[in-house]
């Protein structure tokens, strides 16, 4: 498939949450971060390797794409920002894992998993106020791809 499908399926997937309403789970789109709700995740692309060659014997070429996961937690300042953030956090990891073979289906995907993620840090407003604890995570996801044309036979 590609990359732009390995995002969509994960956008669907997290807007299927009851964490989430639909314009909570964006691609790309940082706005919600201007908005008053609890909490909202942008989906962007991360870094990507390529490996194997398509041969006449059936083989194919490996897409290993990374996609970015920023978790945006409401910070209210009453401490409860880091327990909100875990317990979201580790809702969006059990989903996830759910799909860790196909990714509920999309073509070519034979892995996708979230492997890591950076530390916590506050997001901070043009006021110079803590509006949001952030956390981003690493979805790791290997996808199988045929070639055909060029040197390849159809």
């Amino acid at each position: 498939m590609s990359y732009a499908a390995v995002e969509t399926k994960i956008q669907t997937l997290l807007q299927a949450l009851s964490l989430f309403e639909d314009a909570d789970v964006t691609r790309g789109d940082y706005r919600a971060i201007d908005q008053v709700g609890q909490r909202f995740c942008v989906l962007t692309p991360g870094g990507f390797t390529r490996s194997g060659a398509a041969t006449s014997y059936g083989e194919k070429k490996s897409n290993f794409w990374t996609v970015v996961i920023d978790l945006f937690v409401r910070h209210w300042g009453t401490g409860e920002e880091f327990t909100n953030l875990q317990s979201d956090r580790q809702t969006i990891i059990d989903a996830l894992d759910k799909y860790d073979i196909s990714l509920d289906g999309v073509s070519g995907v034979i892995y996708a998993a979230i492997t890591g993620g950076d530390p916590p840090r506050s997001v901070y407003d043009e006021a110079g106020a803590a509006g949001w604890l952030m956390q981003r995570m690493s979805l790791e996801v290997h996808e199988k791809v045929d070639v055909s044309g060029g040197e390849y036979p159809s």
